[in-house]
C-alpha cells in the first residue's frame, strides 16, 4: 500500500524535505512496529529500515577495532543521530562531536524518532550546525575516530549539502585531526558510482 505522508512541522524546512510515515517499518533495527517514520531528503532516504545499516557498516567495525581507545567521536553529518546513538553504546566513549549543516534534519529525527532524540540529549554529544568542511578548517581538538556521514548525490545540482570533498587538502586535513592510533571511516560510493569509488579509494 502507498506509503502515508506528513510533512515536518518546521515551516522552515526546505521543499525536499519530508518524514514520510509508512504503513510498516522498524523504528529501529531491533523491534518491528506499524508506522515507522522513514526521514528523507533531496528524494533519498537519511533515515529508515534500508538505511541504518549503512551507520552500522561506518560505526560498529572501527569502534570494535579502537576498543577502549574510542574515547572521542567526530562525525561529519549524521544529523540523523543514529550514527551517534550506535557510538553511545559504548560506555568508553565520552565524547562525540557532530558536525551537521542542516537543523531540519536534525529536528525531524528527534521530533519522530524518540531513540534518537534521547541520544541527541546525552551530555556526551556535542552539536554544532554549520557546513562540515568550514567547521574542519578551524578545528584543533583531535579525535579516536572520525567519520564521514555525507551524503554524494551528482545527479543533483552542486553544493555543499550534494558532494563530498575528493581532494588530498581534504583528506589531509582529516589526517591532522586523527590522534595517532586514529581510524577515519567514510562511504567510498557503489556500484553506480565507479568513478566516485575509484577517486575515494585512490585518496585514501
Amino acid at each position: 500500500p502507498q506509503a502515508k505522508e506528513y510533512h515536518m512541522q518546521d515551516k522552515g524546512a526546505p521543499a525536499h524535505m519530508k518524514v514520510i510515515v509508512s504503513d510498516e517499518g522498524y523504528c529501529s533495527p531491533h523491534r518491528k512496529v506499524t508506522g515507522c517514520p522513514t526521514l528523507a531528503a533531496h528524494g533519498r532516504a537519511l533515515l529508515g529500515n534500508h538505511t541504518v545499516y549503512k551507520d552500522e557498516a561506518l560505526m560498529l567495525p572501527a569502534l570494535n577495532i579502537l576498543g577502549k581507545r574510542a574515547e572521542s567521536v567526530l562525525i561529519l553529518g549524521g544529523g540523523t543521530m543514529y550514527a551517534a546513538m550506535l557510538a553511545l553504546r559504548y560506555p568508553w566513549v565520552r565524547r562525540v562531536v557532530i558536525l551537521e549543516i542542516s537543523k531540519h534534519v536534525l529536528k525531524a529525527s528527534t521530533d519522530w524518532f524518540p531513540d534518537l532524540k534521547a541520544a541527541s540529549e546525552d551530555p556526551r554529544v556535542e552539536l554544532v550546525i554549520g557546513d562540515a568542511i568550514e567547521q574542519l578548517a578551524v578545528m584543533e581538538e583531535q579525535f579516536d575516530l572520525i567519520v564521514s556521514d555525507l551524503l554524494y548525490s551528482p545527479w543533483l545540482k552542486r553544493d555543499r549539502t550534494t558532494r563530498v570533498p575528493r581532494t588530498l587538502p581534504y583528506m589531509q586535513r582529516i589526517a591532522a585531526l586523527l590522534k595517532p592510533h586514529g581510524i577515519h571511516v567514510t562511504e567510498c560510493g557503489t556500484i553506480n558510482q565507479p568513478r566516485h569509488t575509484q577517486r575515494m579509494l585512490d585518496l585514501n
